[in-house]
């Protein structure tokens, strides 16, 4: 197999690696020299990414590449190069050979918004980035090598142990094969059962190094996301969860924002589309004789939206936060339609490559918007943090002596105490740069002063707050910023009121 891998690189492979690193640079290079913080990485300075409580049990591994710090440089080069890497397999799998569509097919995939999102949480990029080159470079080994199944699967159960999500990238390459193998009229059948024993054994390989890792850490699957449900729900929610699947898939496209900002990226999208259709639909002309591979052709277009979301139709999404972090794999779906562009057609491609570049260029504004709302958020958060630690400094109470009670969840209306936020919908969903604040609870207020300010709060949990406010004699306290919403009890406890009269 290592002889197969020798001869499958070249000086052309390099070049695209280094592509994609440019573009990358060009449309993220605002967060590698700032220090962004969000509510999850502003007390992420040294993280251990020991995430093995969540089923995430290689997460810790990736940190060894890059250490264990915050760093945006060193995490965003690993990023991007680890995204080309990335894009060269992809070119591999679906055997693009001109150049400047790889070009293209790195430029959708380094500037994709869930990498955006990733980069709002510098200490984990680097990490799921490589669970992502990991979930491709397990099914280039199936795929293009033809290797040892259980190095590919190997390769698979270690990506989902970086993030489970990534699964999703193994099935969706499964899918979007098997739809080029059939248009290029091949028979596919012995490649699914294939398929089905790579997932199987891949599914199995994970399973027994999550348990493994679980029983020398001595911890059980916490129920963060019903990951310990996963898989486990009910017939009834099940069809319920499989209609939400396919009505979120078409929801991002279309509606949510970071996805589709303009009415350009929006007709680049039709006309992608319409590309992937038109071989769909010559296909079916063409061979018309082969009914049975016409029907599985049309059945595997109608499971995109299901392979897409299979983890979402699959859990109980009463307890299941569906974020844009975890539909980084709807970057195929952009991608797959530019594999079919063909040299013979020269204005087709011209048009196809026209609304790739608007496209790309909606993920660029996108990225700086989001971006220059981190730096807004950030700013915002210390202004008031200050303003909150100077007025709690003025009660009288000793700071180090006294326990800090919040009256509720910090900012449950952030516009009670800021200016609407500057990117309006542009960041929707777009987790760690949306909002206009990064003190969410005060939990969060607690690690800013402590990380930012250096004043290390006592505070009273969430769950002591309701059963202390009820003890202390507050209900007549004013709301923030009132000079008398802060105040000093019993010479111990300063009482911050966020949420105006109990």
């Amino acid at each position: 197999m290592l002889e197969k891998i020798k001869k499958e690189f070249g000086y052309e492979d390099l070049k695209l690696i280094i592509s994609t690193f440019i573009i990358g640079f060009l449309v993220h290079g605002m967060v590698f020299y700032n220090k962004f913080a969000t509510d999850d990485s502003m007390y992420s300075f040294y993280d251990s990414l020991n995430t093995v409580s969540l089923g995430r049990f290689f997460s810790v591994v990736t940190g060894f590449f890059s250490s264990f710090y915050d760093l945006p440089v060193v995490n965003g080069f690993l990023t991007l190069l680890y995204g080309g890497i990335s894009v060269v397999l992809l070119c591999k799998i679906f055997k693009v050979e001109d150049f400047i569509v790889k070009v293209l097919i790195g430029a959708v995939f380094i500037s994709f918004p869930v990498v955006t999102a990733n980069f709002g949480y510098m200490h984990l990029a680097d990490a799921y980035m490589l669970g992502v080159l990991l979930s491709i470079a397990s099914f280039y080994v199936f795929y293009c090598l033809e290797g040892n199944i259980l190095i590919a699967s190997l390769l698979l159960a270690l990506s989902i142990g970086v993030y489970q999500i990534y699964l999703v990238f193994g099935i969706l390459l499964c899918l979007l094969t098997l739809i080029k193998e059939i248009i290029n009229g091949k028979d596919v059948r012995f490649l699914i059962l294939k398929m089905l024993a790579y997932g199987v054994i891949s599914l199995v390989m994970y399973m027994i190094l999550m348990k493994l890792s679980l029983y020398i850490y001595n911890i059980e699957l916490k129920t963060y996301q019903g990951v310990n449900e996963l898989f486990t729900v009910s017939f009834y929610d099940l069809l319920s969860n499989l209609f939400h699947g396919y009505k979120v898939f078409f929801y991002y496209f279309i509606k949510v924002k970071p996805y589709n900002f303009s009415l350009f990226s929006f007709i680049g999208y039709l006309i992608l589309a319409t590309v992937g259709m038109k071989e769909v639909y010559n296909y079916v002309v063409c061979f018309k004789n082969h009914k049975y591979n016409s029907i599985l052709l049309l059945v595997l277009l109608l499971l995109i939206p299901f392979a897409s979301n299979v983890i979402l139709i699959f859990s109980d999404i009463k307890t299941l936060f569906y974020h844009i972090l975890m539909t980084h794999h709807y970057v195929l779906i952009v991608i797959f339609p530019l594999t079919f562009i063909k040299i013979k057609n020269i204005k087709l491609n011209n048009l196809v490559m026209l609304s790739t570049v608007l496209i790309v260029f909606n993920y660029f504004i996108v990225a700086n918007v989001a971006y220059f709302n981190m730096q807004q958020k950030y700013e915002k958060s210390y202004a008031l943090a200050l303003r909150v630690i100077d007025r709690m400094e003025q009660t009288g109470c000793s700071l180090s002596e006294s326990k800090v009670l919040f009256t509720t969840k910090l900012f449950g209306n952030p516009n009670t105490y800021f200016s609407q936020e500057t990117s309006r919908s542009v960041t929707e969903r777009l987790k760690g740069a949306e909002g206009n604040h990064i003190l969410v609870t005060p939990f969060h207020f607690q690690q800013f002063a402590k990380h930012y300010i250096g004043i290390d709060l006592d505070i009273y949990t969430e769950d002591e707050i309701d059963g202390i406010v009820k003890q202390l004699n507050i209900k007549d306290m004013p709301q923030w910023p009132h000079k008398d919403s802060i105040q000093c009890i019993d010479n111990n406890t300063i009482v911050i009121n966020f949420i105006g009269k109990q």
